[in-house]
């Protein structure tokens, strides 16, 4: 690597529907397996040079926005801060035998990085929630849609009537409200 590229990330550069770019980690990239593909039919996996790459996705969606894919990098780093925060505690504690932590159990460890990861999507507004939701999917990064969609259940599904439900997410129905009633009414066992 020349010392003219030090400190600079390898990045890709990504064409998005609406025309605009978005330059991306490589190493948060390599988290979703759609852009792990096209990171390496562009051979950036074999390249040591810090270049950057732009790659048009064919049929990129609309709802993959600057502001979505912002949301994944930060999924992306809480996870690699995350594992950082693990590799340093063992450096200091190596295991003597394979066991856990000793500064917190997996268990509570992973309860902890889970609401975490839920307070940073909570945040976000309805319409922004699900365009990230669909993002995650798009990217094929199953963490990051795991939490998203909990996240969605959790704050517009769960203990919610069908018409709750089609409120929350704002899908406007060509039912009467008399049919509504009767949907809910046979939808009752849900709620």
């Amino acid at each position: 690597m020349s010392s003219a590229h030090q400190g600079s990330a390898k990045k890709i550069t990504l064409q998005l529907a609406n025309g605009n770019t978005y330059d991306l980690p490589l190493k948060y990239a390599k988290e979703s397996v759609n852009l792990m593909n096209l990171v390496e039919a562009l051979g950036l996996l074999d390249n040591d040079e810090d270049v950057s790459n732009t790659a048009s996705i064919p049929d990129m969606p609309d709802y993959v926005t600057r502001q979505t894919l912002d949301i994944f990098v930060a999924y992306a780093k809480h996870d690699e801060l995350d594992r950082q925060k693990k590799l340093e505690e063992q450096k200091r504690n190596p295991p003597k035998v394979i066991r856990k932590w000793p500064d917190e159990p997996e268990e509570e460890r992973q309860l902890r990085l889970e609401k975490e990861r839920e307070d940073m999507l909570n945040k976000l507004s309805r319409k922004t929630l699900i365009e990230t939701l669909v993002t995650a999917k798009f990217l094929v990064y199953d963490d990051f849609k795991k939490t998203a969609s909990s996240v969605v259940a959790k704050r517009f599904l769960d203990g919610k009537s069908p018409s709750q439900i089609a409120e929350a997410l704002g899908i406007e129905t060509d039912y009467t409200p008399e049919e509504l009633q009767e949907v809910d009414a046979e939808t009752a066992w849900m709620q």
